[in-house]
């Protein structure tokens, strides 16, 4: 698994991304990035202004396929897997296999967050990407998630807050390999 993911020890090339309320773009199927998409932008966004969107997404998507593109780990709330902006089941099942599908290759690992009653730990923030690069003397760059945007933050202390975070809650969920299991159970939450 060591080397699947980003870390001191290995190649640092990759994104490391807490989302607790939504999947990370780049694991979004279509119907997932449109409903995003419609839920970011006021009441009155075009249909054309909703596909925009959905399009960018699924473009950003495409650096995975890359031969020595990013390596992707994300650690997901189980929340956002239960509950997630999607009205139509099949929907909801096509995003769940999505994910199970992402699991399995080898640039990408997807990590269930254990409930904070079970590891009593609940991180507070928002959501956040740590962009890591292979040159080792070039800081991990964070990016937070806000409301109206995203925004990037060089302060390398504040990097490190948010790679210890990362790195403390990921230690606490569940391990990726109980990543496919765990989405089976989703699974059968969403169709019973």
């Amino acid at each position: 698994m060591a080397d699947r993911l980003p870390s001191a020890g290995g190649p640092r090339a990759g994104h490391l991304h807490l989302q607790p309320a939504a999947r990370p773009p780049l694991l979004q199927t279509r119907a997932y990035a449109e409903a995003a998409v419609r839920a970011a932008h006021h009441p009155g966004a075009t249909s054309e202004q909703i596909d925009g969107g959905a399009d960018l997404v699924m473009r950003r998507q495409e650096l995975l396929d890359r031969s020595g593109g990013p390596r992707l780990w994300a650690v997901l709330d189980r929340k956002a897997l239960t509950d997630p902006p999607l009205t139509r089941s099949g929907d909801r099942l096509e995003q769940v296999d999505a994910l199970v599908s992402a699991a399995k290759r080898p640039n990408i690992a997807v990590q269930i967050a254990r409930p904070s009653a079970e590891t009593g730990y609940l991180y507070h923030g928002a959501p956040f990407t740590l962009l890591r690069f292979p040159e080792r003397d070039r800081p991990d760059m964070l990016v937070l998630h806000l409301l109206h945007g995203s925004v990037l933050v060089e302060d390398r202390r504040q990097a490190e807050d948010y790679r210890q975070a990362f790195a403390r809650l990921s230690l606490s969920a569940f391990r990726v390999d109980r990543t496919s299991g765990v989405l089976d159970e989703v699974r059968g939450t969403l169709t019973g």
